[in-house]
């Protein structure tokens, strides 16, 4: 039984790497301008292109990765902005 209802299918990660332009998608977390706070962060969930962070996570998600913050979030999303690139919301 699970506790938790989607009123809403989560796209795949197939999916939503189409949307994104594929050198975008390969392009290395480390090439963007965060803190190294937000950096190592993402990189111990093994987060390494932005493929796979736009495919996998949510704001709420990242949210919850140990020490990436709302500061953090914030920085990568502004980075992501110049990139014409948003996290999914939900």
């Amino acid at each position: 039984m699970s506790l938790i209802t989607r009123t809403q299918p989560v796209p795949a990660f197939e999916e939503t790497l189409e949307e994104i332009e594929p050198e975008l998608a390969k392009k290395s977390i480390e090439e963007l301008t965060l803190s190294t706070k937000a950096k190592n962060a993402l990189r111990d969930q093994n987060i390494g292109t932005i493929g796979r962070l736009m495919g996998k996570y949510t704001e709420r998600s990242l949210l919850k990765v140990k020490n990436f913050g709302r500061k953090s979030l914030q920085e990568l999303k502004e980075e992501l902005g110049k990139l014409g690139l948003s996290l999914r919301k939900e």
